[in-house]
């Protein structure tokens, strides 16, 4: 999964908001606690990693930031994505007791047999999902899309 790592900055908010991700795994980067193996395509991943749309700077301007998430499903007709909230002044770079989380709970709008599909390690299909999580900010008002 490959990120496009775009950030606002700002001054005004009392929170900043983020999505965690599944990274690949580097043992030189990432905690050992967070490995984990991707079931799907066989590779090690770093859980619990956090993209941040917003750092404390500079007021920022009114923007739209879109993160590219991709997953891999066996059936799904809804699922979850999990917003975080920080207040910390060094922002961490994965999970952990500071991050606030909500979710945004999503109804699949296009029909799962029209996704496309992955044979996984184990020979099993399942499908592959990629969505992005749309953060719109406007001074003060923030809002999350799926």
């Amino acid at each position: 999964m490959a990120l496009r790592y775009h950030w606002a900055m700002s001054v005004l908010l009392d929170y900043l908001y983020s999505v965690t991700y599944r990274a690949k795994f580097d043992r030189n980067k990432h905690l050992q606690e967070d490995k984990e193996l991707d079931v799907y395509l066989g590779v090690w991943r770093a859980k619990n990693q956090m993209h941040w749309y917003l750092r404390r700077c500079f007021p920022e301007e009114p923007s739209t930031i879109l993160v590219p998430i991709t997953t891999y499903r066996e059936d799904v007709s809804s699922f979850s994505v999990g917003i975080c909230e920080c207040d910390a002044t060094e922002l961490p770079d994965w999970r952990t007791y500071q991050i606030n989380s909500c979710y945004i709970d999503y109804k699949l709008d296009v029909q799962f047999w029209k996704l496309p599909n992955i044979t996984t390690i184990d020979g099993t299909t399942a499908k592959k999902m990629t969505y992005e999580v749309e953060m719109i900010s406007s001074g003060s008002s923030m809002e999350f899309a799926v």
